[in-house]
């Protein structure tokens, strides 16, 4: 990620001198996304955060490298994605379409997760899911 001068991993945040493979945790930016994954440089919450790469794909969702632009930190984004057959909205390639038949397992889920978090953790809806992040 190029942020005002600055190049940071799209993956693990480390700050690097250019935008090639992460001496740190070998990412490389020319490697295939995850297609289920939200696109690099999607931006959420009015443009607060800019998405990098995915850091990790876990059964409930995802966790993305990120850039705070209130903040002016990098962090760590959590999208509530699990394993129930969904799919991204062609036009806008971020909303989450759930299968009518997984609605109330995935609002379930989103609900014990959101219930679950600590002080440490903000919250915020959009694109039909739950993202978290540590501020």
């Amino acid at each position: 990620m190029n942020i005002g001068e600055r190049f940071y991993c799209s993956r693990c945040l480390a700050e690097i001198s250019d935008e090639y493979i992460c001496p740190r945790c070998g990412y490389d930016p020319d490697t295939p996304a995850d297609e289920s994954a939200l696109e690099e440089g999607t931006t959420l919450m009015g443009m607060r955060f800019h998405i990098g790469a995915v850091r990790r794909k876990l059964t409930g969702g995802y966790i993305y490298g990120a850039f705070d632009y209130v903040k002016q930190v990098p962090v760590y984004i959590f999208e509530y994605y699990p394993a129930l057959g969904l799919s991204r909205d062609l036009e806008s390639e971020s909303r989450v379409i759930v299968p009518p038949d997984r609605e109330a397992a995935f609002r379930d889920g989103m609900n014990r997760l959101k219930a679950g978090l600590s002080g440490r953790h903000e919250s915020f809806s959009g694109n039909n899911t739950l993202y978290v992040f540590r501020p």
